[in-house]
């Protein structure tokens, strides 16, 4: 099912990827439902975090959106994680 996702700016691998499995890639200002946000984080690198978050408060779609870490995943990792809306493991240890 065709989804429409907003991908970081600079991540241009994943947005053809998304493009290429059938997904909409879709811009802040295109005034659609956003059903995922793509990112790239390495933990300590988080510039962009006031970004994502009026993202985050624009989104018309009631149900809303999830946000997924690319770091570390393959176009088809990000795929299920976007049908699926499953979240990513934290990797935290106890």
């Amino acid at each position: 099912m065709k989804k429409n996702v907003l991908v970081q700016s600079d991540l241009e691998n994943i947005k053809k990827g998304l493009n290429e499995l059938g997904h909409s890639v879709v811009d802040m200002e295109t005034g659609v439902d956003i059903d995922a946000i793509v990112y790239m984080a390495d933990g300590a690198n988080v510039n962009y975090h006031n970004q994502i978050m009026d993202v985050g408060e624009n989104i018309l779609n009631n149900n809303g959106a999830i946000l997924i870490n690319a770091t570390g995943k393959t176009i088809e990792d990000i795929d299920n994680m976007i049908n699926n809306k499953v979240y990513s493991p934290l990797g935290l240890r106890g």
